[in-house]
C-alpha cells in the first residue's frame, strides 16, 4: 500500500476518541480555548494549538461542525489480512466489496463495534480511504475495529476459508431468508456495493447467500441499513447461544 496521507479528524466525540488511542498516530492538534478547557488531560498529551473558530473554518471548510477542534493525523489502516490474529474460537468480520461511499462506510463501523464485528476488509482498489467524513460519522468507533486493505480480495476469502470461516453474502436474488440463517462462530459478512451489489466471482465464494425479507413497497435496503440488521442478528443469535 502507497504511504498513507494525512487526514483531519473533527468534533468531540471523534477528535477524543482518537486522542486517546493509544496506536493512533497523531500529528498536530488545533482547538480553540473554550474546547482545550473541556478536553486538555487528553490534548496536552500531544503537540496541540490553540486558534479561532474562524481558523478551524479555514482548515476543514465553511460547512464543517468542527466543534472547536481538528486533529491531524494518519489513517489506521491495515495491510493485508495476515496482521490479523484470527485464531479466537469466535470472530466476526465485514467484507466491503468496492463501497465507495464514506458515509456508508462511517455508518457501516458504527454498526460494526456495536454489534461485535472485529474487523472490517476492504480491497485496496474501487473502495473507500479512511478520511473525514467516515470519521465523523463513526463517531469515535473507528478506533475500536481493524480496518483492513487487500490486494486480492478473493484469495483474501480463500485464506479466511482455510483459517475456519464461513463467508455469508448478502444478496438481494439469495433464496435463503436472513431469518432461517444460524451463524458459525468464526463468520465473514460480504456486501456489495451501493450501486452494483455483490461481484460475480465474490458471490460465488460465498459458502451461503441470504437475504433480508422486506416489504415489496421497495426493492432493496441501503447497505449501512442492511449491514445494521445483519450484524445485529448475529449479535443477537450469539447472545442466545452461549
Amino acid at each position: 500500500m502507497a504511504n498513507k496521507k494525512s487526514y483531519y479528524i473533527f468534533g468531540i466525540h471523534a477528535s477524543l476518541a482518537a486522542l486517546n488511542n493509544p496506536l493512533r498516530i497523531i500529528q498536530n492538534v488545533y482547538c480553540t480555548e473554550a474546547c482545550f478547557s473541556s478536553l486538555s488531560k487528553s490534548i496536552q498529551k500531544h503537540n496541540y494549538k490553540i486558534v479561532t473558530a474562524k481558523f478551524l473554518y479555514q482548515l476543514l471548510g465553511n460547512k464543517t461542525v468542527h466543534q472547536g477542534i481538528a486533529v491531524n493525523t494518519i489513517p489506521l489502516t491495515i495491510s493485508g489480512i495476515k496482521h490479523i490474529n484470527l485464531t479466537k474460537e469466535k470472530y466476526k468480520i465485514a467484507i466491503l466489496d468496492q463501497l465507495l461511499d464514506p458515509h456508508n462506510l462511517g455508518s457501516i463501523i458504527r454498526s460494526a463495534v456495536a454489534f461485535d464485528i472485529s474487523t472490517i476488509i476492504l480491497p485496496e482498489k474501487n473502495s473507500i480511504e479512511e478520511n473525514s467524513t467516515v470519521a465523523k460519522i463513526a463517531v469515535g468507533t473507528l478506533e475500536n475495529i481493524n480496518l483492513v486493505k487487500v490486494k486480492n480480495l478473493h484469495s483474501t476469502i480463500n485464506y479466511l476459508k482455510e483459517n475456519g470461516f464461513w463467508i455469508i453474502g448478502l444478496d438481494v436474488s439469495a433464496t435463503s431468508e436472513l431469518i432461517e440463517q444460524s451463524f458459525h462462530p468464526k463468520i465473514a459478512f460480504v456486501l456489495g456495493s451501493e450501486n452494483k451489489g455483490l461481484r460475480k466471482l465474490t458471490r460465488q465464494q460465498c459458502d451461503f447467500l441470504i437475504k433480508i425479507p422486506i416489504s415489496p413497497k421497495t426493492e432493496s435496503l441501503n447497505v449501512a441499513g442492511a449491514a445494521t440488521i445483519i450484524f445485529y442478528e448475529s449479535f443477537k443469535f450469539f447472545m442466545q447461544n452461549i
